[in-house]
């Protein structure tokens, strides 16, 4: 038996000489690591090449066991990014995440209020003429926004993607936004109090798709939202591709007069 490393830090042992074959020693062997944390959730494996140099087995073989840590959803491929190891407890609680539609609340208060660790990835934050849609949108006339584009993440987890625009004149142009828009809009005393969203099944740009780590052509879905503050002004106008397979969007019905 013979130890091998299979991530930055972790390695397996498996017996050329048993009668199980190779792949399903090399599957049982890196869930075993997975599970007992060896090999942590979303940690990057070796390229499929250089674990079977590393194992001195046949791609083949290697590509039969990642299949199959892939079915039972102990890995997971990213395009552009490689293989990551998946913890099934761990992934679950980031996966098919009920979506409130009765609430205005921001990703971050989302996240949190369901136990999970949210981040950011700021991908982009500049002032410019605002385009037609940011315009139509935000009831503007020849005027510039805050755009701000970023990935949404729940522990370690890419979510969403946002592209969010706010009128310069709602925070002024020499604010620079680069964590929380909801607290910036607050401190400029236009804290969003309602909003009106549309939502559409889409498929992912290749950019979007890469940003996301998912296949190009990936369903979404494209959730547009307009948010006015206490005197009924537009003043956020927010783009967001959320992965379809990583939500449940969920809304509370009422018959008429039963309230």
């Amino acid at each position: 038996m013979t130890e091998h490393l299979v991530s930055s830090n972790s390695s397996i042992n498996i017996n050329k000489n048993a009668n199980i074959p190779l792949y399903v020693q090399i599957a049982d062997a890196i869930k075993e690591a997975i599970e007992s944390g060896n090999i942590q959730h979303n940690s990057p494996l070796l390229p499929e090449r250089a674990f079977a140099e590393e194992l001195a087995v046949s791609r083949v073989t290697m590509r039969k066991a990642i299949a199959a840590l892939e079915e039972q959803k102990y890995c997971v491929k990213r395009p552009g990014s490689g293989t990551f190891a998946l913890n099934p407890k761990q992934a679950a609680s980031c996966s098919r995440l009920p979506q409130s539609m009765a609430k205005l609340r921001s990703f971050t208060q989302d996240m949190e209020e369901k136990g999970l660790n949210p981040s950011s990835k700021l991908i982009s934050s500049q002032i410019g003429l605002a385009n037609a849609e940011e315009t139509l949108a935000l009831g503007l006339k020849q005027q510039e926004v805050h755009r701000i584009n970023r990935v949404r993440l729940s522990n370690g987890e890419p979510m969403s993607y946002d592209i969010c625009a706010i009128p310069v004149q709602i925070l002024g142009d020499d604010t620079e936004i680069t964590a929380s828009v909801y607290s910036a809009m607050q401190a400029a005393g236009h804290a969003p109090v309602r909003a009106i969203q549309r939502i559409n099944a889409c498929a992912l740009d290749n950019n979007i798709a890469q940003l996301l780590q998912v296949e190009n052509g990936s369903v979404a879905m494209a959730v547009q939202r307009i948010s006015y503050d206490q005197n009924d002004q537009a003043v956020e106008f927010t783009r967001s591709y959320y992965l379809a397979e990583r939500f449940d969007f969920v809304a509370e019905l009422w018959a008429e007069n039963s309230k």
